[in-house]
C-alpha cells in the first residue's frame, strides 16, 4: 500500500489500515496452516521411507501419490531436497512426482544432475551451494506404490 499510493501516507487512516491488512493476512495464514503441515509431514515420511533404499534420487509417478493433498506436484523436487538439507547440505534427498503423460526416458538417466519437471540442473550450478552438496551420481531410481507413505 504503501508504494501504490505514495499520497495515502499521509492520511489518518493509512496506518490502521495497514496494520488491519496485516493482521487479516497473519489470521489467514494460521487457519489454513494446518493443510499445508499436512502436506509437509507427508513429504517427511515420504524423504524417512527413501532411507531404506540406496540412492538419494528417486522418481515417483504421480497416480501414487495423494494429488489432493499435495495439490501441485511440479515443486516435489525443491520441497523434498529442501526438507532434506535442513540437517545438514550433505543430508540431500530429492524425490520428484512425475506425470506419466510427460516423457521421462531422457531425464532419469542422468546421474550428475537434480531432475525438476522443467528439466535437468548439472550439479555444476550448485557448486558453491552452502545448502545442498550434491554427491549420488547414480540413476534416478523409480519408486511403485508400495514405497509411499499412508
Amino acid at each position: 500500500m504503501y508504494d501504490l499510493a505514495p499520497g495515502w501516507q499521509l492520511k489518518r487512516w493509512f496506518w490502521p489500515a495497514v496494520f488491519a491488512l496485516i493482521v487479516v493476512r497473519l489470521v489467514h495464514i494460521a487457519a489454513i496452516s494446518p493443510e499445508y503441515r499436512k502436506r509437509i509431514d507427508w513429504y517427511e515420511r515420504l524423504l524417512e521411507k527413501t532411507r531404506a533404499y540406496p540412492g538419494t534420487k528417486f522418481a515417483v509417478d504421480q497416480q501414487n501419490v495423494p494429488m489432493g493433498l499435495l495439490q501441485l506436484s511440479w515443486g516435489s523436487s525443491f520441497e523434498t531436497l529442501y526438507l532434506s538439507a535442513r540437517r545438514s547440505p550433505d543430508s540431500t534427498r530429492t524425490v520428484i512426482i512425475y506425470d506419466p503423460n510427460v516423457p521421462m526416458d531422457k531425464f532419469l538417466p542422468l546421474n550428475n544432475a537434480f531432475f525438476q519437471p522443467f528439466g535437468a540442473m548439472p550439479y555444476e550450478w550448485f557448486r558453491t551451494s552452502p545448502y545442498f552438496h550434491f554427491r549420488d551420481t547414480s540413476h534416478y531410481r523409480v519408486l511403485g506404490p508400495e514405497a509411499m507413505p499412508q
